[in-house]
């Protein structure tokens, strides 16, 4: 178990391998975010520019977390939540310019196979996938039924600019 009990910023970070400059693969374990997170400029060689998050991991957010520039090479420029996850916005969440680089790199901001939650206000702008959802890509792989939930209300709205690509196995819930 990982907890950030204050303020993160993870800044122009590269991985061989996936995400740019965390790695979740905890099997089970919870990872925490306490304090306002920053995740910029960071970069992956495969998955993940900023975050790849795998196997029963789960990952919260419990202020706001921005994401700005990050890139990953295939798919997911700033977050890739693997099957079997569960990553949580409580706080605000802002993506802005990520980038999928691949000639059919999916999710400029996010790719989703587990469940990804927004409870509060969230804003892609600017994100870029040369494939498809240059904002989010919901359920890469066909065999997880990938689940996104945005809290829409008074003071919780969603903008996206590049919109979300959907495949048949997976969920949005408004």
């Amino acid at each position: 178990k990982i907890i950030f009990n204050k303020d993160a910023t993870f800044m122009n970070n590269y991985a061989y391998w996936m995400g740019g400059a965390f790695y979740d693969w905890s099997e089970g374990e919870s990872t925490e975010f306490n304090g306002n997170a920053l995740f910029m400029n960071n970069m992956s060689a495969e998955d993940g520019g900023a975050i790849f998050v795998e196997d029963n991991a789960f990952m919260t957010f419990n202020k706001k977390a921005t994401f700005i520039g990050n890139i990953a090479t295939l798919n997911g420029g700033a977050i890739y939540n693997d099957d079997d996850t569960l990553m949580t916005f409580e706080g605000e969440a802002t993506f802005l310019g990520n980038t999928a680089l691949s000639s059919d790199g999916y999710g400029g901001a996010i790719v989703n196979d587990g469940i990804l939650k927004f409870n509060d206000s969230v804003i892609f702008s600017g994100n870029v996938a040369q494939g498809q959802g240059a904002d989010i890509h919901n359920g890469l792989h066909t065999y997880s039924t990938a689940v996104v939930e945005l809290a829409y209300g008074k003071d919780k709205m969603g903008s996206f600019d590049g919109g979300i690509y959907q495949v048949e196995d997976g969920e949005i819930h408004k």
